[in-house]
C-alpha cells in the first residue's frame, strides 16, 4: 500500500497522515485533461490535505485540487427486495503544477497507469 511504502521512506508520515490511504481511479464519466488524475480519498480529507499528502508522499507539485462528495447508491437485495445504500465516498481530481511549456514542474509522471505489457516477440 502507498502508506506502507511512505512510512518506510518517511517515518514521521505516520503522524502527519495517520491512516489515510488514497487510490488512483480511472474516471469513467469525466474526461480528464493531461496531467489530471482522479483519486478516491477518505471523506474527512480536505483539498489541502490531499495536496499535502501527494506532495509529501509522492514528491510531485500539485497545482489544483477539486473534491466531490458522492452519496451511496440505493440498491435492492435480489431475494427479498429490501433496499440498502452503498457506501458514500469522496473523489479528488488533482491537476499537477505545470510550467510555461505545459509540462509538470518536477518533470515526473508519478501517476501514469501501467498498461498491460505487449506480447513478447519470440
Amino acid at each position: 500500500s502507498p502508506m506502507a511504502a511512505a512510512s518506510v521512506r518517511h517515518p514521521r508520515l505516520l503522524r502527519a497522515f495517520p491512516s489515510w490511504v488514497i487510490s488512483l481511479h480511472r474516471s469513467a464519466n469525466k474526461k480528464l485533461r493531461p496531467h489530471e488524475y482522479a483519486f478516491k480519498v477518505p471523506r474527512q480529507m480536505t483539498k489541502f490535505d490531499v495536496k499535502e499528502y501527494l506532495e509529501t508522499v509522492y514528491g510531485v507539485k500539485v497545482g489544483e485540487v477539486q473534491t466531490v462528495n458522492y452519496d451511496g447508491k440505493i440498491k435492492r437485495y435480489p431475494l427479498n427486495g429490501k433496499e440498502y445504500r452503498t457506501k458514500a465516498f469522496k473523489k479528488a481530481y488533482v491537476r499537477l503544477a505545470l510550467d510555461k511549456d505545459g509540462n509538470p514542474v518536477d518533470g515526473s509522471n508519478a501517476f501514469e497507469w501501467n498498461e498491460a505489457p505487449a506480447a513478447a516477440a519470440e
